[in-house]
């Protein structure tokens, strides 16, 4: 027979003398339990997470002149004894401004380590996250399916015959719409000249559409092939290779815009392999960009652009799922016709460089760096600020941000903020946006009808953003320069600046911001008195307009997470900084939680001693 034997009961009693009889073990037990808490703690309260499973991020590492990044050494990643011992780092094409792209396959803490390491060597001069680049999208596009009605508007001698001329109601007499450029006074005076050369780096082109033949120099693709540029590391399907470029190849001499449309199946494999990408219809961006400024005019199609004989540049430095820093940045160099072992040659420098685009990132010495060289070879460069609708002193975009950078915001026909423009420092003149559909403010440009693909039918439709108001501020410059050929990019630029027009008293959108020289720059572009300002410009009795607006300092380099922190108790403390201008950031975390944590270990610590 066997005797069931009940549970113990715990017996308080019992548990505390044993351990008034064994003190150290029970020290010793709270010590650990200190130590525990200790490191669950600190990486919260520093604002750290956890060590994540391996991520792939792809910088772009900038060397000073006594590096060159074809060198065998870097290639073999030995730039020193320790980054030789990381294999999850691998170099891939090279950049211009003497630069290299390098994918890092790790952890947190293993990509803090290498990033640690390229930044201590004597030769690296500055490290930055190679983030995605957008178009400035325009939003509410509505396709031209039957003939736009507008309002009745002013026109005169010197208005084209274009069917869509009369509802381009931002290139009418100021004293229809405030907002309105009068471009139509300024073709009075002249209608631009064919050597002047217009960059439009955006999607491509469509060549063959009708309201840009005959007026595209040879342009170049700089969208590059995802085995090219590292943004799959291994294992990257054949058919994959050349999906963000969507022509076959990588980098080559056609500009031609082949769609930038991803249907669902394709984003959902492109997701797989961790590359951003939604399921959308193609934009056709760069031609309508191109469009604005350029479309042929008085032919009686389509539309009217700002300068009837500029030539444009076309530049493709985005495909599918967007673009890369490093592309743009090539391609900004490349437009400018600067000389660099990384970029073909250009027989056609841009004067002035279109950027409907930006990148979710501040402006860092490696944007800035190639906007001076753009600047020093004489082009000028005109961004749009984005269309986040909020303030660019607090979210900063690159390259609106940088130095040297006409930054556009954009109005409605009211000279109003509109809604979704960005607005604040970056922001140095505001320009025509149009409203949203189906407001009749929109503004027609020039398109594809093909949904994902290319499409035998060319068209027009009507859009708004920072993307049109941008292209604006382009052909009023190009217009200026066929009047006054021989005067520097900064003379012009300081013209268009001291030619804006008032903004329209209390002129507050709908979220109660609105449109003042802190927040949309030195006024809106009208380019009739932006002509005749450069008409009338005598540069030996000019005087400098040191008040015109100018950018504030850029915030420099932007570079990646660095491990400050080391070992110590058993348990690893990493913090992350971000470096800014001078690369040499602080923590901003307030540390006295973690000062009171290592005090109560102090005192744990002592009391254990004293117990033994």
């Amino acid at each position: 027979m066997v005797t069931a034997v009940p549970p113990r009961r715990f017996d308080s009693q019992r548990a505390n003398s044993l351990c008034r009889t064994r003190s150290t073990c029970c020290n010793r037990i709270g010590l650990l339990a200190g130590l525990a808490l200790l490191c669950a703690l600190v990486p919260t309260l520093l604002g750290v997470s956890a060590p994540t499973s391996a991520e792939q991020t792809r910088f772009i590492v900038t060397f000073d002149a006594s590096v060159q990044p074809r060198n065998t050494w870097l290639l073999n990643e030995q730039i020193n004894p320790k980054l030789s011992t990381l294999p999850h780092a691998q170099w891939q094409r090279l950049v211009s401004g003497n630069a290299r792209i390098l994918t890092v396959i790790g952890d947190k803490p293993q990509t803090e380590k290498t990033l640690r390491t390229l930044q201590q060597h004597p030769a690296v001069e500055s490290v930055v996250k190679d983030v995605w680049v957008t178009p400035t999208e325009a939003i509410n596009i509505h396709e031209l399916s039957q003939p736009i009605t507008a309002s009745l508007l002013a026109t005169s001698g010197a208005a084209p015959n274009d069917p869509l001329f009369t509802a381009q109601w931002q290139l009418h007499d100021d004293n229809w719409h405030a907002a309105a450029i009068d471009a139509v006074g300024a073709w009075q005076i002249t209608h631009g000249s064919a050597d002047t050369v217009i960059a439009v780096i955006d999607t491509g082109v469509r060549p063959e559409h009708p309201d840009l033949v005959g007026r595209l120099l040879p342009g170049y693709d700089f969208v590059s092939g995802l085995h090219e540029t590292g943004d799959v590391f291994n294992n990257l399907p054949i058919d994959l290779q050349f999906a963000r470029s969507n022509d076959g190849d990588g980098r080559d001499p056609d500009p031609t815009d082949p769609g930038d449309g991803v249907n669902a199946a394709l984003a959902a494999r492109l997701t797989e392999l961790n590359i951003p990408c939604d399921a959308a219809n193609s934009t056709w961006h760069g031609t309508g960009v191109a469009s604005l400024i350029a479309a042929n005019a008085n032919d009686g199609v389509g539309l009217a652009g700002i300068d009837w004989n500029t030539m444009i540049l076309p530049v493709r430095a985005i495909g599918r799922c967007g673009g890369h820093r490093s592309d743009l940045i090539d391609a900004i160099r490349w437009a400018a016709g600067v000389a660099d072992p990384a970029l073909p040659t250009n027989p056609y420098p841009a004067h002035i460089i279109n950027l409907s685009l930006g990148m979710n990132d501040r402006c860092s010495a490696f944007d800035q760096a190639a906007i001076d060289d753009a600047v020093k070879a004489g082009a000028i460069v005109v961004s749009a600020v984005g269309n986040q609708g909020r303030n660019t002193a607090e979210h900063p975009s690159s390259p609106a941000q940088c130095l040297n950078v006409v930054g556009v915001a954009a109005t409605d026909e009211s000279g109003y903020l509109a809604n979704y423009s960005n607005f604040g420092r970056d922001a140095d003149i505001a320009a025509p946006g149009g409203m949203r559909y189906p407001s009749q403010y929109g503004v027609e440009v020039a398109t594809n009808a093909g949904v994902i693909t290319d499409s035998a039918v060319q068209t027009w439709k009507t859009v708004s953003g920072t993307s049109v108001a941008a292209p604006l501020v382009s052909g009023t410059l190009g217009l200026m320069r066929s009047v006054q050929p021989n005067i520097s990019a900064d003379e012009l630029t300081r013209l268009l600046y001291a030619s804006a027009a008032p903004f329209p008293n209390d002129s507050r959108n709908r979220s109660a911001n609105y449109c003042n020289r802190d927040t949309c720059g030195t006024g809106m572009l009208n380019t009739h008195h932006a002509v005749r300002t450069a008409v009338a410009y005598i540069p030996s009795l000019y005087e400098d307009a040191s008040d015109i607006w100018t950018d504030e300092p850029a915030l420099g380099a932007a570079n990646g997470p660095v491990v400050v922190g080391g070992s110590g108790l058993g348990c690893s403390i990493v913090s992350v900084q971000s470096l800014q201008a001078t690369g040499t950031g602080s923590y901003a975390k307030d540390p006295s939680l973690f000062l009171l944590l290592i005090a109560a270990l102090v005192g744990l610590i002592r009391r254990t001693a004293t117990n033994l």
